[in-house]
């Protein structure tokens, strides 16, 4: 019953809350660091983001009303993690994973973890860039946005991808723009 979101309004990043008829605004986070990419867990008693620590990107969770913040995908430098999504059956995470580390040849990857950030591993990776993970409310998709104009981000397009056989099916990309930060519709029939 609550739209979590992002803003600036204290001078940082932090996390607020509002209900969807724009009232009870409250604030999550109140921190110096710079909070983003919440997303709720499917119980709507918690949420997972990317909290910038250091000048690197983490994964945290913390409860629905901003209690018991703590990271919990924490990945060894230069690799970083971020844009976490729950698992619709809440059995884990996707997220983000940026930066070069030994022996990477590409920029970023698909990662899964456990419901509590445990045991992060790669789920897929492409030679381009991959961004928002998310898994369609059914599991039978993940949803990405994907650099298709590598080696630079200048376009970006919207692909879902099988998550046994990792084929791409390209759904969306307008050339030259940045199709990105897709959601699935509750019933996974559409995507904004």
């Amino acid at each position: 019953g609550r739209i979590a979101f992002t803003s600036l309004r204290d001078g940082d990043f932090e996390i607020f809350t509002i209900t969807p008829a724009g009232d009870d605004l409250r604030q999550l986070t109140v921190n110096d660091r710079n909070d983003h990419q919440s997303d709720w867990h499917p119980s709507g008693t918690a949420l997972a983001f990317r909290a910038e620590v250091a000048d690197r990107f983490q994964v945290w969770r913390m409860g629905a009303e901003g209690q018991d913040q703590t990271a919990i995908v924490v990945l060894t430098p230069p690799r970083e993690a971020s844009q976490p999504s729950w698992f619709p059956d809440r059995t884990g995470l996707l997220l983000r994973r940026s930066g070069r580390g030994p022996g990477d040849t590409f920029a970023g990857a698909v990662f899964r973890a456990g419901p509590g950030g445990e045991n992060p591993q790669e789920f897929f990776s492409f030679p381009e860039r991959q961004f928002y993970p998310s898994y369609s409310p059914q599991m039978t998709k993940v949803l990405i946005a994907k650099t298709m104009s590598e080696p630079v981000d200048t376009d970006r397009g919207i692909v879902t991808v099988d998550p046994d056989t990792k084929a791409q099916t390209v759904l969306y990309d307008v050339k030259g723009v940045f199709d990105s930060a897709p959601a699935w519709a509750p019933d996974g029939r559409r995507i904004a």
